[in-house]
């Protein structure tokens, strides 16, 4: 453990805590636990938690929880008052962050309905989705992680998006169980997307993109491998 009352300029380092009651200006990592409450100029890394005040310049753990952010969180979890830069993880959010719901239609799923929160100049989408097929209609989930450039009122927005399709899921289970397992999808998409906003709450973005289906997809794949559309609202 490294226990600091003051600030630090230079580096600090231990296997499992790094505390500096002052500010950090320069290094700071631990195994478990680094703590900077004074903020930190530079980078703060540890292997659960890092938890400072401002941050100019990278934090990255598990866990991330800062006051202002001129930089990047990454992490799997960032917290901040507020993010000027790029906040990227599996859950991301800020004094700042936008929250948008969103209406699209794409090739396949045909129809859905998201959440999209904006951190600075990236993004996380939880999605739902329904696709009807010859078969039996399909319902979905999704989760996109991307990067947001806004220019005045038009943006562009790059993603990557993992999407599972599945069932009603009250189907026969003895009768339906092969044509469950048939059905059953994973998709990943990438997406490059042009959208104009024509106020704060409206705007619209299209685009396009290539989906790649995992394990336990349709024996077709062939005829929807490769590029797709995308066209929708957001509010």
């Amino acid at each position: 453990m490294a226990v600091t009352g003051g600030s630090i300029e230079g580096a600090q380092g231990a296997g499992l805590v790094s505390m500096a009651q002052g500010k950090v200006t320069g290094f700071q990592g631990a195994g478990l636990v680094s703590v900077a409450r004074g903020g930190v100029h530079g980078f703060q890394g540890a292997g659960v938690l890092s938890l400072a005040g401002d941050v100019e310049g990278l934090q990255m753990a598990p866990v991330n929880i800062a006051g202002r952010v001129k930089g990047v969180q990454l992490g799997l979890i960032n917290l901040a008052d507020e993010v000027d830069g790029i906040a990227i993880g599996l859950f991301s959010l800020a004094g700042n962050t936008r929250l948008q719901p969103l209406l699209w239609m794409s090739p396949r799923p045909r129809f859905n309905l998201g959440l999209k929160m904006t951190t600075g100049y990236a993004y996380q989408i939880i999605s739902s989705s329904y696709h009807r097929t010859d078969e039996a209609p399909l319902y979905g989930l999704g989760y996109t992680v991307g990067l947001h450039f806004p220019r005045g009122p038009l943006f562009l927005d790059v993603d990557v998006g993992y999407h599972q399709l599945f069932p009603n899921l009250h189907l026969d289970t003895e009768r339906d169980a092969p044509r469950w397992k048939d059905q059953h999808e994973h998709l990943i998409k990438t997406r490059a997307l042009l959208g104009f906003e024509f106020a704060r709450h409206l705007g619209v973005f299209a685009g396009l993109g290539a989906v790649m289906p995992l394990d336990d997809g349709p024996r077709d794949q062939d005829r929807w491998i490769g590029s797709e559309w995308t066209i929708g609202l957001q509010l």
